[in-house]
């Protein structure tokens, strides 16, 4: 008589996601199995996939030329067009010269809401025919790219009209801010600037002013300190609204990490922390 195999359920959990990874052909049929393994597969489905060069040499990497590969990250090489239909989220970082693969991976991704996005798009007609397509819910853009979309004829703005949350990173050190404005974003309500070594307090007083939505506010600076803080924070149009603070994890001027957590799941992990440390509180002023 053969004896069923038993795995605990959290290995068995990491033996189909590694298979997944290495093979993201087979996530689609898998999809069709258990419930618990079609949870598993929107795991896989639900991180970014890297719409970039995956040709580049270490040494391109190593000046900047694109995010260093790490394991288990995905990359638009890898995947089948049968998988990029189910991606829900994607990043295209550095590379400006994409190729007609890379574009036709780009147009599959029909399920995509959420999209990390460090390219000029306005110049670039075969992006921008994907993106009035798209149905966002989460988007990361550096500011000045950000602050060409109401004057860009061409691009309608009905891709953004779901947007929820936004990150704006500020790769520059001198930034004009004359045109930044969210009153084009009517289901904005988490907002996140990148700093990193400059602070821009003004960018604090635009968001809450012209996004009427707005219930998060996040700031994210290399120290993790910003001396007007707590001045803007007990400003009285920042009532009900969560302002929060917090270091750049990398110690540069941009958060996202390819193929790891998002700025949104650590300040996730944060309020999570807070309101545990407000109960242990609590607890604790029952004692006496």
């Amino acid at each position: 008589m053969s004896r069923k195999m038993y795995f605990p359920p959290e290995l068995e959990r990491r033996i189909f996601l590694h298979a997944m990874r290495n093979n993201p052909s087979i996530v689609p049929s898998l999809k069709l199995v258990a419930h618990r393994v079609r949870i598993w597969t929107n795991e896989i489905l639900h991180e970014y996939v890297l719409l970039d060069n995956w040709n580049r040499s270490e040494g391109d990497l190593k000046h900047g030329l694109g995010p260093v590969p790490g394991e288990g990250q995905l990359y638009a090489g890898h995947v089948s067009p049968t998988f990029a239909k189910n991606v829900s989220s994607l990043c295209l970082t550095y590379n400006h010269e994409l190729s007609a693969e890379q574009l036709s991976f780009f147009a599959h991704c029909r399920a995509l809401s959420r999209l990390a996005l460090w390219v000029d798009f306005s110049e670039r007609p075969e992006l921008t025919a994907v993106l009035v397509s798209l149905s966002l819910q989460t988007l990361s853009l550096e500011v000045e790219h950000f602050m060409r979309l109401p004057s860009f004829p061409s691009l309608s703005h009905v891709w953004t009209l779901g947007l929820t949350h936004l990150e704006l990173i500020f790769w520059a050190a001198d930034v004009n801010l004359d045109t930044l404005s969210f009153a084009h974003l009517p289901s904005l309500q988490h907002i996140c600037f990148v700093w990193g070594r400059r602070t821009y307090p003004s960018t604090v007083e635009v968001a809450l002013e012209s996004c009427a939505c707005l219930r998060t506010l996040v700031v994210l600076t290399t120290s993790g300190q910003w001396s007007e803080f707590d001045q803007y924070r007990s400003l009285s149009k920042a009532k009900d609204i969560n302002i929060i603070l917090l270091p750049s994890v990398r110690q540069a001027t941009y958060e996202w990490v390819p193929g790891g957590s998002t700025v949104w799941d650590r300040v996730q992990n944060y309020l999570e922390s807070q309101r545990g440390m407000t109960m242990a509180n609590a607890e604790d002023n029952t004692l006496f």
